[in-house]
């Protein structure tokens, strides 16, 4: 009969897990010693990681130079602006200021050490960076292409050689001289030897090892050349920015402070890189502001240019016209008409000037060209100055964003967007406005027209005289105001300051941050306990094996009439041989349990099979069946499992008789019986036949031979086939009086207990108890591990417990 497999509920049950816990002691202690020298292997040699650390002050203002179309705006000459932190913060990680940043440092090659002590196969595994303590020191001839990103190992003999090996899956080969990747290969090997000192040239790479000493020592180095864009990306990864929030300033507003941080295995590297990012980004600040005032002078200088000529063509003009015509002034009274004619001319000068300024102002819109504020030109119009103000700084805003991010940002592209409404806007009223000046403009004319009417008697001479004056009053006026505005953009130029300011500067944290030897540590212990844990429990409460009596009593309601300590390996008549253990001590048990089960009767029939081989059945039924004989009752112990004989191997057998044999040719049934070295226990061995098992066994002789050995003996002990596997068991099953099932501990599967409990809902075999053989020393509650109660004296020096 087979067993099928079937599902059954898996509780915890907290006595049975200690129970486990404390027989598989060992395998914590395993897990221990394993575990918690490799934490602190890595806590000692593991990369150490340190913190570089430092802030900046970023005015809320920008001070100083900024561009043409701005420096206009106030007549101080100092421009401030508003400047966003988060900008800001972006622009200190932005990719390029951090590429700029490294270009300034010795970053190109990575170099690492390793103990010696290591075996060659783990140095790679355990190596560490080091920045400037090495002996060695490699140059890159930059003609060459160069292998980039791959491990490079130099190993240095007594003899001043060094041996280059690279050994990669796949590599980057890379042009410095024109910054451009070549090529992507795979599988790179090689092995060359050169002096040191000497020129190394191969396809992949082309370097001088230089010692930085006479004579470096010999030894295993390794290093890795990297491209600038490769180490910017590392270090845009590992940089962090982010502004400074305390406790004290948590309501506050904005703070302005930015806490710079990195982490990095060399605190060497971590300082100077962050020294040299802030200077990059302070050196940037004002490069951008000085390049913005030297753009505002050059452009006041060619406007004062212009207005020079002019002016000097317009004093000319009045200063020969005057000496031509010999006059040196005008009357009162025609001066009082005059007057009014010269306020009119400078009022159509102006409405000229406004209209000539609001038309470069669109042509300069259309063509994306640099916009002037109205005050500039000296138009006052403080509506649309604060449009083209707005516009300014949107369209700095928008191009500082676009250089020091990506221009598919999403800031950028709002700003972009923000930027095109405005520029509408200003489109708009630039029509409005050119429109309006074009009317007062064609009536300041009418006006002009009709006052000269009215002045039609002052003579020709003195008119015109009248019109070169004016028109060198227009040009002085312009041009002063010029020049104070070139002396304003001169002083902004010479007085920039950067807006950020160095708070604390850069330091390195005492102690390691990683790796955190306590944490490791914790982690070690708990993953010490854990994986002995992830071992015992799932096999304990979701494993197929059952595991102890209390796991089988809760699969099954058959009773169980008694549990067999775990003996030693040897096993064999152990009730015999070593009768003051446990293990004996659990037969007698059995014993005495199978009196009370049949009380006052005798001569009863005892089948012992389990469900598979393995799991102790011969075993118990030679030890029964010796404990039985010992005890003074005529026992007698036949082997029926002609498949598999063991019973053998319990006792010598010496001759070719066996209950197959007779079965099959039907000899003389004396000499079946082999007596044992127990006066009261013989034996009937196996034998060996060619016929089927099954027909030996349903042959009437077998019937015959059970009904003629009850008359003589008080136990008969049966070893049967196991009758989970063959039906052998069903057959001789009528002539037992008792069928014990063994089940062993962490052995037994639980589909098992689940075909037992059929063939006895069936009703299929008559009287059936389990034994439970290879019960753990602990846990059984009848003798403990410590005691001495069940000791050889002899050869024993083991303890065991029986339940």
């Amino acid at each position: 009969m087979n067993f099928e497999p079937t599902y059954v509920e898996n509780t915890i049950d907290l006595k049975l897990l200690f129970s486990e816990i404390k027989k598989k002691w060992y395998l914590f202690l395993i897990s221990f010693l394993i575990i918690i020298p490799l934490a602190l292997l890595f806590i000692k040699f593991g990369e150490k990681q340190y913190n570089a650390y430092g802030s900046v002050l970023i005015s809320q203002q920008e001070f100083g130079s900024v561009g043409t179309d701005q420096v206009l705006v106030d007549d101080n000459g100092i421009i401030e602006r508003n400047i966003i932190l988060q900008d800001e913060i972006r622009r200190l990680k932005s990719f390029d200021l951090i590429q700029e940043a490294l270009g300034t440092l010795n970053f190109g090659i990575t170099y690492y050490t390793v103990e010696s002590f290591w075996p060659d196969f783990l140095k790679e595994e355990w190596l560490n960076e080091t920045y400037s303590t090495l002996p060695i020191q490699v140059l890159l001839d930059s003609s060459h292409v160069q292998l980039v990103g791959v491990l490079v190992h130099l190993n240095i003999d007594d003899s001043n050689n060094v041996t280059v090996r690279v050994d990669a899956e796949e590599a980057t080969i890379y042009d410095f001289a024109s910054n451009e990747k070549v090529a992507e290969v795979e599988a790179v090997e090689f092995e060359e030897t050169v002096k040191v000192g000497e020129l190394f040239n191969n396809e992949y790479l082309a370097v001088q090892i230089a010692p930085t000493s006479e004579v470096p020592p010999a030894g295993d180095y390794y290093f890795k050349v990297n491209t600038l864009a490769s180490l910017a990306g590392k270090y845009q990864e590992l940089l962090i920015a982010q502004p400074a929030v305390t406790a004290a300033n948590a309501n506050q507003p904005e703070s302005r402070v930015v806490n710079l941080g990195i982490e990095t295995p060399i605190p060497q590297k971590g300082t100077a890189f962050l020294e040299a990012l802030v200077a990059t980004y302070i050196g940037k600040d004002v490069q951008n502001k000085n390049q913005k005032g030297v753009t505002t002078v050059a452009f006041l200088e060619k406007e004062i240019q212009g207005i020079e000529s002019s002016l000097k063509k317009a004093r000319n003009a009045f200063g020969k016209f005057r000496n031509k015509q010999g006059i040196i002034d005008m009357a009162q009274g025609k001066l009082l008409g005059m007057t009014k004619q010269n306020e009119l001319e400078a009022e159509k000068n102006a409405l000229e000037d406004r209209l000539a300024y609001y038309k470069r102002t669109a042509r300069a819109l259309q063509n994306e060209g640099v916009l002037v504020v109205p005050s500039a030109v000296g138009i006052n119009d403080h509506s649309f100055e604060q449009l083209v103000i707005e516009h300014i700084e949107m369209d700095a805003r928008s191009k500082r964003g676009i250089n020091f991010n990506n221009e598919n940002n999403p800031l950028v592209n709002q700003i972009e967007q923000q930027l095109a409404s405005l520029k509408g806007a200003i489109s708009t009223n630039l029509d409005n406005a050119i429109v309006a000046t074009q009317a007062n403009l064609k009536s300041v004319n009418r006006r002009i027209g009709q006052l000269n009417t009215q002045i039609s008697t002052v003579p020709d001479n003195e008119q015109k005289l009248t019109k070169l004056e004016r028109d060198v009053a227009y040009y002085q006026e312009k041009y002063d105001y010029l020049i104070r505005k070139k002396a304003d953009a001169e002083l902004a130029l010479a007085t920039n300051l950067p807006d950020i300011e160095v708070v604390d500067s850069v330091k390195i944290a005492p102690e390691p941050v990683a790796p955190n030897g306590k944490l490791i540590l914790l982690l070690a212990l708990a993953l010490s306990l854990i994986l002995p844990f992830g071992f015992i429990v799932p096999r304990l409460f979701f494993g197929s094996d059952l595991v102890n009596k209390s796991d089988i009593e809760g699969h099954t309601e058959i009773p169980m009439l008694g549990v067999i300590s775990n003996g030693p390996k040897a096993g064999g008549l152990v009730a015999k041989n070593m009768p003051n253990t446990a293990v004996a001590e659990s037969f007698e048990y059995i014993r005495i349990n199978l009196q009370y089960y049949f009380r006052e009767r005798n001569n009863q029939v005892i089948g012992i099979t389990s469900s598979v081989e393995g799991e102790g059945k011969t075993f118990c039924a030679t030890n029964l069946a010796w404990t039985f004989a010992e005890a003074g009752q005529k026992t007698l112990l036949i082997g029926c499992d002609f498949r598999r004989p063991k019973v053998d191997k319990y006792f010598k057998n010496d001759t070719l008789y066996g209950l197959a044999n007779y079965l099959e040719k039907g000899f003389e049934v004396e000499k079946l019986f082999r007596p044992s070295s127990s006066s009261n226990l013989d034996v009937i061995f196996s034998g060996f036949s060619n016929e089927s098992p099954i027909k030996l066994l349903e042959k009437p002789s077998l019937r015959e031979l059970i009904e003629q050995v009850k008359s003589k003996y008080d136990q008969i002990i049966v070893d049967t086939p196991p009758v989970g596997l063959v039906a052998d068991y069903l057959i001789l099953e009528q002539f037992f009086d008792l069928t014990l099932f063994v089940v062993r501990d962490n052995y037994t599967d639980k589909a098992t207990i689940k075909g037992v409990n059929e063939i006895q809902k069936k009703n299929q075999i008559k009287h059936l108890n389990l034994l439970l053989n290879g019960a753990a020393a602990s846990g059984y509650g009848y003798v403990q591990a410590k005691s001495s109660y069940y000791r050889d004296s002899a050869s024993l020096k083991s303890r065991f417990k029986l339940s």
